[in-house]
């Protein structure tokens, strides 16, 4: 059945199983198979509630499903437990909103294996599936929360509890949901409790000697309701006749009640009948007036010595959550149109490590949730799964995901996407999530060592795709960890030459990669929405995946010649130790007296490429966490440019070296994408929403318009293009002269500048804009019209972009890119119309050159022996760090595993550095070699326990 027919089948009007179709009410598991064994083996079923004891071992499992099913042709009764929590049904992690729709979804999916519920045993008189309680004092919450205000009598229906003495109900006749304390309200024994006579008076059968007495002083025709000793199917009304009291019996029927042989629908049905017609004939009785309910005394103590607890535990209920507003996308099963939500979730830590969150509607700032909750993610079936950016097209996203591990058959999994409003919250959350979802948590190995862990990381890259159909104009690549969305392609662009290739060139990396994902997919479609016909797909196991290697993948599709080409990189350590393990590697590379960057010039000459990426973001992060990443860029480049000659000029910062590695990992930090935004965010909007055509080549003109014949209306064309983006990039320069005159300059690229510039006067006279245009145009501007212009203006983004649009801000780019080397002659012919921009612009040029790279004040570099014991605060590159990186930044960085992945770096060359250690005779190279054979060892005696 499809999703959308099984979803209408749960949720449609009336379509679902009713609930006294199944639900006997409090019966064990004895009682409960001996019911069973009445019926054949074949599928069918009860809900029951559990009886708890104070010895069992989850008693927040209420109620419980038992089958009497058939197991290899053999009978056998199987019983599966229902958590309820706040009036929300979550049986295998799949939550729903009541026992019926629970119900009703397992009658159409497997709860076992080749089991289902399909035929029900209906019980011989209906059952409330609530515990039901009743207030006993009046009670009026605290404001600003969401308790519940109660006046005595009051009857609420349980539909959560928690260990601490507070539940959260739902009042029977407001249906109000809120917490109360257990201390101010009793037990109505719900097997004996109907909520339909609520409605009228009602009393508890422990007080029933007292209210007879009380009613004995009352007028005629007074009279009150309470459940029968008896049955549960029965009812007592009391009325006073003549001062003798006389009751009579109302049963419970289907539908509605009965007394004395007339059928009523309601309670207030009979209470209305009698009181017009006598109700006893002989003594010519009437119902005049109920009994009303008044406050029991629940204790000697003063009333604020009652209250005193209450007010103290709600205060610790609150302390304990973390609340956040998020736009919320539900699982399809849940939402059939899958349409975001604002919505509030609050984290509930839970002592039985039953860990929610709870989904609730979106409120005030600063007020807490009313009403019942939205949705529930059980955080013990929940797996937090990575999310890169284009997934689901909004920034600062994560998403729980719960397989259905009730159901033997492969149904699709719950997937809860959260977007949170700001790095910082996401990076909150994410802190707070890991610890308690299932498959987030690493894992321990070993007894004697619990230290030790295993993480891992994941990079997949998306090529391109080759032999591609003419008439497939656009094409994207998803990809999937266990059939779970967690990136899509978002740019893509033709080749000039050839339009049957298509190139993505995006990177996604996933950092703390979760041991559980064990499937890595590639789906290619025409189109972005998930409905569209997939044009191809590939699975990759993850266990074939080499650690520490880059895995090429050509694949084949299986119809056509068309071939899709990307690669995937497993970064695994075996095993992880505490940070205190780390102290010797982490002070070699922060401690050094000599030459501080000695050994990390060292380990980078003898990575590889690939590596030499994940090393430098490894040691950026190191730094980071000391705020020392100004001083660490300053001495790297200032070194580089030290050890470049003077024939070789033209090539500095222009090569990947350990020093722009590391500075291309920070320029893609917070603070110099804000700058990026705000020097380029009005021209990139002016061209997404005018959805611009700048193209300059007379010939993809005609070619691409199939009305323009005439190449001279090409050209003409083609000028007035670059006319229009030479007034927009005029535009946008002045624009990043008056930000950055206005020290708008991010502080740390601001310094390292400075400094670079500096040294780079006095090497090289001549190149005097050598760090303007490789900092700020060829590694910041650039790139952010290109390959990173996703990621820099994605969130500001509420539309696809066309690949025209694509196209023009790559024209911008090189335009930008010919300014920055301030270049006379066009190696491309069509960019001769841009001349004027680069030509008429020089003083402008020089004017960002003496603003961005000038400054009375020179810049110290990296001194050794900085304070590597606590990140530090006093510095001034300290303080320009901070200033840089977000707290979500910072939040992000977990030294232990970065260190880790220093160490494990040098553990895969280490032979390559005691040669180069031979050779030189360096002595900080001899203690790194020495650190890390020693943690190696460690380590491995560690993993052979």
């Amino acid at each position: 059945m499809a999703d959308d027919e099984l979803e209408e089948d749960i949720t449609g009007n009336g379509n679902g199983i009713k609930l006294e179709d199944f639900f006997h009410g409090q019966m064990d598991q004895l009682k409960a198979d001996e019911l069973l064994n009445q019926y054949e083996p074949d599928n069918y079923y009860l809900v029951r509630e559990r009886v708890i004891t104070e010895s069992s071992e989850k008693p927040d499992e209420q109620f419980c499903i038992s089958l009497h099913t058939r197991v290899n042709g053999q009978p056998k009764k199987v019983h599966f437990r229902i958590r309820q929590s706040y009036d929300l049904c979550v049986i295998g992690g799949l939550v729903f909103h009541s026992l019926s729709e629970l119900v009703t979804y397992y009658t159409q999916v497997e709860i076992y294996p080749g089991g289902r519920l399909e035929h029900p045993i209906r019980p011989k008189h209906s059952c409330p599936s609530n515990r039901c309680v009743m207030a006993i004092m009046n009670y009026t919450k605290s404001a600003g929360t969401d308790e519940l205000s109660l006046t005595a009598g009051d009857v609420c229906q349980v539909q959560h509890k928690n260990q601490d003495g507070w539940m959260w109900v739902a009042h029977v006749k407001s249906a109000q949901s809120g917490w109360v304390y257990d201390g101010m309200v009793e037990d109505l024994n719900s097997p004996n409790y109907d909520p339909e006579l609520e409605s009228c008076e009602f009393y508890h059968p422990s007080h029933r000697e007292e209210r007879v007495e009380e009613l004995k002083s009352r007028p005629t025709g007074t009279y009150f309701l309470r459940p029968s000793a008896k049955s549960r199917s029965v009812s007592v009304l009391c009325v006073n006749c003549n001062d003798a009291i006389k009751k009579f019996e109302i049963e419970r029927i289907p539908g509605g009640f009965n007394l004395s042989g007339k059928a009523f629908r309601t309670i207030d049905e009979v209470i209305q009948r009698y009181s017009v017609k006598y109700i006893d004939e002989k003594n010519e009785v009437k119902l005049r007036e109920p009994l009303l309910r008044r406050s029991h005394a629940a204790s000697n103590l003063p009333q604020e010595d009652i209250y005193a607890p209450n007010r103290a535990s709600s205060t610790q209920i609150r302390e304990c959550q973390l609340a956040a507003e998020f736009h919320c996308l539900f699982p399809k099963r849940r939402s059939r149109q899958r349409a975001w939500k604002r919505q509030r979730c609050i984290l509930h830590r839970r002592q039985d490590e039953n860990h929610e969150v709870l989904i609730t509607s979106s409120s005030e700032v600063g007020r807490q949730p009313k009403g019942k909750p939205k949705g529930l993610i059980a955080l013990e079936f929940a797996h937090l799964y990575p999310v890169c950016h284009g997934a689901y097209d909004r920034p600062h996203c994560l998403q729980l995901v719960i397989f259905n591990e009730v159901s033997a058959n492969s149904t699709p999994p719950d997937v809860y996407v959260l977007a949170a409003d700001s790095q910082a919250v996401l990076a909150e959350w994410l802190a707070a999530l890991k610890p308690l979802c299932k498959c987030s948590k690493v894992c321990n190995h070993g007894q004697r060592s619990g230290h030790v862990r295993h993480v891992s990381t994941l990079e997949v890259a998306v090529k391109g795709v080759r032999n591609l159909n003419v008439s497939c104009k656009t094409a994207f690549v998803a990809v999937h960890f266990n059939g779970v969305v967690v990136a899509k392609t978002r740019s893509n662009r033709r080749e000039q030459d050839d339009d049957s290739v298509l190139n993505w060139d995006e990177q996604f990396h996933f950092e703390f990669f979760p041991e559980c994902i064990h499937t890595l997919s590639l789906h290619m479609t025409r189109r972005k929405t998930p409905k569209t016909t997939k044009v191809m797909k590939h699975d990759v196991r993850v266990s074939d995946l080499s650690l520490g290697r880059t895995s090429d993948f050509k694949v084949p599709a299986a119809q056509d010649k068309l071939q899709l080409c990307f690669s995937v990189r497993r970064v695994g350590y075996a095993v992880l130790q505490a940070s205190k393990d780390y102290v010797p590697i982490r002070d070699i590379f922060l401690k050094s007296k000599d030459d501080p960057t000695e050994c990390l010039r060292a380990l980078a000459e003898v990575c590889t490429s690939e590596d030499l990426t994940y090393l430098a973001r490894a040691i950026y992060k190191v730094f980071a966490y000391y705020d020392q990443v100004a001083n660490l860029l300053t001495s790297l480049l200032l070194r580089e440019i030290q050890s470049i000659s003077c024939e070789s000029e033209g090539v500095l910062f222009r090569t990947t070296t350990i020093g722009t590695s590391v500075l291309e990992v920070y320029l893609v930090t917070d603070e110099p994408m804000q700058f990026v935004r705000h020097c380029l965010g009005e021209m990139v909007q002016e061209i997404v929403n005018s959805n611009a055509n700048l193209e300059l080549k007379a010939d993809r003109l005609l070619h691409s318009s199939g009305e323009m014949s005439d190449l001279d209306e090409a050209d003409s064309i083609a000028r007035r293009n670059a006319a229009r983006l030479i007034e927009l990039l005029n535009s946008c320069m002045r624009r990043t002269l008056r930000h950055c005159q206005a020290n708008g300059c991010p502080a740390i690229l601001h310094q390292v500048s400075v400094a670079c510039q500096q040294e780079t006067t006095r090497r090289f006279p001549q190149a005097t804009a050598r760090v303007l245009s490789a900092f700020f145009f060829l590694r910041l501007f650039c790139p952010a019209l290109t390959t990173k212009f996703r990621q820099v203006f994605g969130a500001e983004l509420h539309q696809e972009v066309s690949p025209q649009v694509l196209r023009s801000l790559q024209l911008a780019a090189k335009a930008l890119q010919l300014f920055a080397n301030q270049s006379k002659t066009m190696r491309e012919a069509c960019m001769e119309l841009v001349r004027p921009f680069v030509c008429e612009n020089t003083d402008l040029f020089n004017q960002l050159n003496t603003c961005l790279t000038a400054s009375p004040d020179p810049v110290a570099p990296f001194s050794a022996g900085s304070s590597a014991d606590a990140p530090s605060s006093s510095s001034a590159g300290a303080a320009a760090a901070a200033a840089s990186s977000s707290p979500s930044d910072l939040q992000n960085i977990s030294l232990t595993f970065e260190l880790a992945s220093v160490h494990d770096f040098c553990a895969r060359h280490l032979d390559d550095l005691r040669n180069l250690q031979t050779r030189s005779g360096s002595q900080n190279l001899n203690t790194l070699i020495k650190a890390t054979e020693f943690l190696s060892n460690r380590l491995s005696n560690e993993t052979n326990r």
